[in-house]
């Protein structure tokens, strides 16, 4: 990986690496967070996993809204791994995952209070407590009364992948340095 840092410019990797940790700062201060652009992306991604695993059973119909939502940046950074070999924006991909699991702990948190700010209804009306997907898994596991315990798993592992993120993009970012100019024949090489 050392070898891959060669030349690679630091400064645009940095001002990402900052807004997917304000954003995820952002949502663990605030408990839900502010309305962004990642946050309106996951939010489609969540809805579209529960139509995509509806073939799967009731459950998973249910549940896939955040397992698609925890599934999607880890494809995207299999990608990245495999096809891209870009292991900064691997390493983002796993930031981003931190940012959904901790949105999943949110959620699961408030499967009894059903509290969720701004909680809408496709097509309309509905009952909050009938449409609350950790509501309706944890009942049917028959664990409601572990919310929270629940919340706390996803809210650890949220910073824990987080924590991962920072440190591999500080140790990239660390061999990153611009190519030094050449100047033989006048032709100068930059960096990427």
């Amino acid at each position: 990986m050392k070898a891959w840092c060669a030349g690679k410019q630091r400064s645009w990797r940095i001002v990402l690496l900052l807004l997917l940790f304000w954003v995820f700062w952002d949502q663990a201060s605030t408990r839900w967070g502010h309305d962004n652009l990642l946050r309106e992306a996951d939010t489609l991604i969540h809805e579209a996993g529960h139509e995509l695993w509806r073939w799967a059973g009731e459950f998973m119909h249910i549940a896939g809204g955040c397992l698609n939502q925890c599934l999607f940046p880890v494809i995207v950074g299999i990608e990245f791994w495999f096809v891209q070999k870009d292991y900064y924006a691997v390493s983002l991909c796993l930031g981003w995952l931190a940012e959904n699991l901790y949105n999943v702990g949110t959620y699961a948190s408030t499967a009894r209070s059903l509290d969720v700010p701004g909680y809408a209804c496709l097509g309309g009306e509905c009952n909050l407590a009938d449409s609350h997907d950790w509501r309706q898994l944890l009942l049917r596991t028959g664990h409601l009364a572990q919310d929270q315990e629940v919340a706390r798993f996803f809210w650890i592992l949220a910073w824990a992948a987080m924590a991962v993120c920072i440190i591999w993009c500080a140790w990239l970012l660390l061999y990153m340095e611009p190519k030094k100019k050449e100047v033989e024949g006048g032709d100068a090489e930059a960096g990427e």
